[in-house]
């Protein structure tokens, strides 16, 4: 008989309440972050990890740990010993720190020097004047007139990734670090897919993006669906503008850097005049 009793307001409101999520748990739910860093290298993880550490008003731990992880094999000795200190809660790292920072310094100076014949080369005026777009003449002539070898030149390679690893785990401006690495992350490849900076003058192509994305959107949508996709469905799909209105919000709850995601955001959400 308990099974056939008529379903009250009180068990209603109280189911809903059950049902209903946070801001916080429906951010926790669609997390990019972990999507994100299984196809990304290191210079590219941290980043998000600082925007995730800078959400928190107090130092996060976890996060703490993850960077401590994600940097101890690699060359930035003093900030991850800094994280070894914050960790464990001490004021002065183990002597290896030391020791490899002074293993990098030697190796810097090295490369350096090594290095030295070939950039003070490319510095004189004269010596550029010969050069030629072509690589391979360019280099027949500074071995004739220079004696530069193919080793020096790899010297310049091996020097150069040292000094841009570092630049780009540590830079925070978006463009030099996309120069460094001379390609675009996944993060700002998929803004891309949704506008371009030079929309006002290739309407064409921006409006055949947007058909894109939408069209994405609306085959994937059995598949898959988060915040971001919501939005999309509810403003281009059901054209429910108040439903748009209550996702847009919830971006804001995203493990990723909305700063790099906000123009496209604003120009999808242009219908609702957000």
């Amino acid at each position: 008989m308990a099974e056939n009793t008529p379903t009250t307001a009180n068990d209603l409101v109280n189911g809903a309440a059950q049902v209903a999520k946070s801001p916080e748990e429906i951010a926790k739910e669609n997390d990019l972050l972990p999507r994100l860093i299984t196809h990304l290298d290191r210079h590219l993880i941290f980043p998000l990890l600082q925007f995730v550490a800078d959400q928190d008003e107090e130092p996060s731990p976890e996060i703490t740990k993850a960077k401590f992880e994600l940097l101890k094999k690699t060359n930035m000795t003093d900030y991850v010993a800094s994280l070894h200190c914050e960790i464990e809660g001490v004021e002065e790292p183990p002597k290896e720190y030391a020791t490899k920072r002074q293993e990098i310094l030697e190796r810097l100076d090295i490369f350096g020097q090594e290095s030295e014949k070939i950039t003070d080369l490319l510095g004189r005026e004269d010596v550029v004047t010969g050069l030629r777009s072509d690589k391979v003449a360019n280099l027949e002539f500074l071995k004739k007139e220079h004696d530069v070898t193919i080793e020096m030149v790899n010297v310049l390679y091996d020097f150069a990734a040292e000094l841009l690893y570092q630049f780009r785990v540590l830079s925070t401006d978006d463009d030099k670090v996309t120069a460094a690495t001379w390609g675009k992350i996944g993060l700002y490849l998929t803004a891309a897919v949704i506008t371009n900076r030079n929309r006002t003058r290739n309407t064409g192509q921006y409006q055949k993006q947007l058909k894109d994305i939408i069209r994405i959107v609306k085959q994937e949508n059995y598949e898959y669906s988060d915040p971001v996709t919501d939005f999309i469905k509810a403003l281009y799909l059901d054209f429910d503008f108040e439903e748009a209105q209550r996702d847009f919000p919830k971006l804001k709850k995203f493990s990723v850097p909305i700063s790099s995601l906000s123009q496209p955001l604003k120009t999808l959400s242009r219908p609702l005049d957000i």
